[in-house]
């Protein structure tokens, strides 16, 4: 890790790493990781940043196309049911 985060810091200059993932152990590598500038810290929400992050951009974006509020074309070019019908129990 410390060679990656020392070339993204040569490319990119940052002032911040934010390390996700595997920072549930971060109290054990962060302090091997030496020779960078950039503060290096732990993601507040440990493991759970990626599935947090992931949430709020599918709430942002809506519903997939294919959920109940975005039906696919093809369910809604249906006919309805008959009462009666088997379809229609």
């Amino acid at each position: 890790m410390q060679k990656y985060l020392a070339h993204v810091e040569m490319l990119f200059s940052p002032e911040l790493f934010i390390i996700g993932g595997v920072s549930r152990k971060a109290d054990k590598f962060l302090p091997l990781i030496e020779g960078i500038q950039a503060d290096v810290v732990p993601a507040q929400l440990r493991n759970n940043a990626g599935i947090v992050g992931g949430a709020m951009a599918a709430a942002l974006t809506g519903p997939p196309a294919g959920s109940a509020s975005h039906p696919h074309p093809a369910a809604t070019a249906l006919p309805a049911a008959e009462p009666g019908s088997a379809a229609g129990l």
